[in-house]
């Protein structure tokens, strides 16, 4: 593993009252009180929503209310905004402490364990006084919860299992690890004839950054069978629970992983449904509810139908009508895969990886969704490192690869070696000697060819860790930070931008510095990162590397509407490294990336005629 990989500093505190997670669950708190309130579901849904936006937004939320920009948050509407408002001005939201106040205390510290909705858990808490799990597990073994009425022995079984098994539930993984896991498993049940079709669910199949939660759909004639072929599985050390549809299991490496089975007629449904996102399938049902559409995992239903003398419109336009029928529910259509599904709703098909309440409905509605970038358009790696100081394998070795990969271009790009270590007049001879050698290589080469650059570091003083005139001698220059990532929000903006002005800088590496389950994104100001790297040129890197994936895709998304040009690298330090440059571009179509955003699917030429406009 590279040694950068190893700090583990934290760039702020997590937990603090007014970071990402700590708004959202306040918000998912006020969505259950709403619930438990019998409030408007459209409501709800609002709360619901804005949490699940805020969970996964890059940027710190209390730097987007600071800009005004609240409201540009997907899901985030105006009401929601300004109760944001005063808890960031004032640290408390006066409606929200009053409508808890209704509720007992005791209901908001078990929500969201396995099995407790928010009704559940308001009478878990007002009729039993539970307070946290331990209450919870106390209650169902004493039987208590099935003298409650409405649950009954069954419902109280399932709460103590799930209950039970919640330590051995792992948390979030890595969308690498949870690919992993759930590629093998899906490959162990196609081994199945019965199996017809299997994907993974959820962010795994959205190509989220990290994964809670790693469910797989199967399509089968035999649902049944099917299940009893999941739970034999050679890596289940615990059978959480099985039926005739669906089941859940233990791996005896702790993850939990969950099947749902369907007819194939219907698997395009279901497929939709629990693909996400939570943003998404809310702003989908909103849609199809205006053309008198009912959605769930099992297909969609005419609920509302246009009478004969209705004049067509956009709202009401869409889906094919029986003769005569005016106004009765009609049968459900299923949809064995999902372009038909989305063609039914008269939209374009939307990828997977744009389901996040972004706008991709509008956008499919005018079949204005981007050409999305895809693997087959990468042209060349330009960030990479050899045995020269970190790397495991020889230039020659990391060309081959490359080659193998279908590339036409590869970058000798190493960590800048220290100038104090080294001196000055070594460093030079080092790039002089690296400089003879790609020039020589350009010339016998017809059809693949090396460009010179080095990872330059960004000093915690703002400045590069080379003079310009060693910086001048290379095709281009990656400026990174490496250190002193706990900078203020001041100070690490200001060592960006002074690179980004950079005369000889070309690109950014891994902008954020995040380091997914070890450190958080710096706090930086990206609107003015994004205004200075559009108005220079500076490419901002997508680093495909899976405990990276930086710039995130968010800020990908709100790049991008400057028109920022990108680069998607491997940051390989072997030859089996190169084969992760998947993993930048599902980050690239999260953020809805064209081939022509990102540099390296440009050829050769291209690039170093660009490399060369950035400097004087």
């Amino acid at each position: 593993m590279l040694s950068v990989i190893n700090d583990t500093t934290t760039a702020f505190v997590i937990n603090s009252k007014f970071s990402n997670a700590s708004i959202a669950e306040m918000l998912r708190e006020m969505a259950a009180a709403y619930t438990v309130l019998n409030e408007n579901g459209f409501r709800i849904r609002a709360y619901q929503n804005a949490a699940a936006a805020i969970d996964n937004l890059g940027a710190n939320v209390r730097d987007v209310w600071s800009r005004g920009s609240l409201e540009d948050i997907p899901g985030v509407g105006k009401g929601i905004a300004e109760n944001l408002d005063d808890y960031f001005k004032t640290g408390r939201v006066k409606h929200f402490e009053q409508t808890k106040a209704k509720l007992p205390a005791g209901m908001f510290s078990i929500l969201g364990l396995p099995e407790i909705g928010p009704k559940t858990a308001f009478r878990l808490a007002k009729e039993l006084n539970v307070k946290n799990k331990e209450d919870i597990i106390r209650a169902a073994r004493k039987h208590l919860i099935m003298s409650l009425p409405g649950f009954g022995e069954e419902s109280e079984r399932d709460i103590l299992k799930a209950l039970e098994s919640i330590e051995e539930k792992s948390q979030r993984l890595l969308l690498s690890h949870a690919l992993e896991i759930s590629t093998e498993y899906i490959n162990y049940l196609k081994s199945s004839s019965l199996v017809i079709r299997a994907d993974p669910l959820g962010s795994i199949r959205r190509r989220v950054a990290t994964v809670g939660d790693i469910d797989i759909a199967v399509a089968t004639e035999k649902s049944e069978e099917v299940v009893k072929h999941f739970i034999k599985y050679p890596q289940v050390r615990k059978v959480i629970s099985h039926g005739e549809q669906k089941a859940t299991v233990i791996l005896k490496t702790g993850e939990q992983i969950d099947l749902m089975t369907i007819q194939p007629e219907a698997y395009g449904s279901l497929l939709q449904h629990f693909t996400g996102s939570k943003g998404h399938n809310i702003a989908l049902r909103e849609y199809a509810k205006g053309k008198g559409l009912s959605l769930s995992e099992y297909g969609v239903r005419v609920v509302r139908v246009q009478p004969l003398h209705e004049k067509k419109t956009e709202a009401n336009v869409g889906v094919d009508l029986p003769a005569g029928k005016t106004g009765c529910a009609l049968p459900l259509v299923e949809f064995e895969n999902e372009y038909s599904f989305y063609k039914y709703l008269s939209l374009d098909y939307i990828p997977p990886e744009l389901r996040e309440g972004r706008g991709e409905i509008e956008a499919a509605q005018k079949h204005s969704l981007p050409n999305l970038i895809e693997l087959e358009d990468i042209k060349g790696d330009l960030h990479n490192h050899t045995d020269f100081i970190e790397g495991d394998n020889t230039l020659e070795e990391m060309i081959t690869k490359a080659k193998s990969l279908g590339y036409s271009y590869y970058a000798y790009c190493d960590h800048a070696p220290s100038i104090e270590n080294r001196s000055y007049k070594e460093v030079e001879k080092i790039i002089k000697e690296r400089r003879i050698y790609v020039d020589q290589y350009n010339k016998t080469s017809k059809n693949f060819h090396l460009l010179l650059g080095f990872e330059v570091n960004i000093t915690a003083k703002g400045e590069m860790a080379w003079p310009d005139e060693l910086l001048s001698q290379l095709d281009f220059v990656i400026a990174s930070v490496h250190t002193n990532h706990k900078d203020s929000k001041k100070v690490m903006t200001a060592r960006l931008i002074s690179a980004i002005n950079n005369p000889y800088v070309s690109i950014i590496g891994h902008p954020s510095s995040r380091l997914l389950m070890d450190r958080s994104s710096s706090d930086i100001d990206w609107p003015a990162i994004f205004k200075a790297a559009a108005k220079r040129g500076t490419i901002l890197e997508i680093n495909a590397h899976p405990v990276r994936l930086d710039l995130p895709d968010d800020l990908v998304f709100e790049a991008r509407k400057l028109g920022i040009k990108f680069i998607i690298s491997s940051d390989a330090h072997s030859v089996e490294g190169q084969d992760i440059m998947e993993y930048g571009v599902w980050v690239a179509r999260r953020g809805w990336l064209t081939a022509k955003e990102v540099v390296n699917t440009w050829s050769y030429e291209m690039l170093k005629k660009y490399f060369g406009r950035l400097r004087p």
